[in-house]
This record gives structure tokens, sequence and C-alpha cells, in this order.
């Protein structure tokens, strides 16, 4: 996985956020320089596969959701999360919008709180 960032950006690997899955973590600080406002941006993407490190597919969801996001969400509450993948969890349900692709659900309970989270 890589992430690429403009050099533009002030931009702070995150290696210490990572968890057992496979996942990335980068901290962007976004300047607006006519508002003179920055906002933290947590970028990061994660790959849920069938079976790692000995762990289910369900075992590394509700660690990465419970033990990872949800504690990083409450920690930097004034910062924004974005993540750009996993996008091959094969059960999700995508919906075409105008402005692209939203889902409106999956199959399985973990899943789900891990769209929601």
């Amino acid at each position: 996985m890589l992430i690429v960032i403009s050099k533009n950006n002030i931009a702070v690997d995150k290696p210490e956020w990572c968890s057992s899955a496979e996942d990335i973590w980068v901290s962007l600080t976004l300047q607006f320089p006519h508002s003179k406002r920055n906002i933290k941006l947590n970028v990061f993407t994660v790959y849920l596969c069938t079976e790692n490190m000995g762990a289910s597919f369900s075992d590394q969801v509700d660690n990465f959701v419970s033990t990872t996001l949800k504690l990083l969400i409450s920690a930097y509450s004034n910062d924004k999360f974005l993540n750009i993948g996993d996008f091959n969890i094969g059960s999700i349900i995508w919906f075409n919008t105008s402005t692209g692709s939203k889902s409106c659900g999956a199959k399985g309970e973990l899943v789900q709180y891990f769209i929601e989270t």
C-alpha cells in the first residue's frame, strides 16, 4: 500500500497508530492561508484480508475498529479522518449517486460497524 502526498502539505507518518491489520496512517496539516486556519486530516488505508497472522476476518475488523479507529477518533476529536481503503471487502453493497459511489450497507454486523465508524 502507498499514500502519496503533495510536497506542498505537511505530512507526518504515523506508524505508531498501525494495528494488527495491514494499515498505513499519515497525518496532514492542511493550511488555508485566506482564513488563517489549519485542519488536521488523518488519512489511512487499511487492507483486511481473509486471515492475517492467524486472526479471522471478523477479529481483524473488530480489532481495527475497537482498538485503533475508535481510540484515535476519541483522542483526536478535533481532527478529521479519511479512509481511502479497504474497498475490496466483498460484502459491501455499493450504489451510484450523482457524486460517486456510496455504501448502503454490508453483509455482516462487524463490516457494517466498520463502515459506520
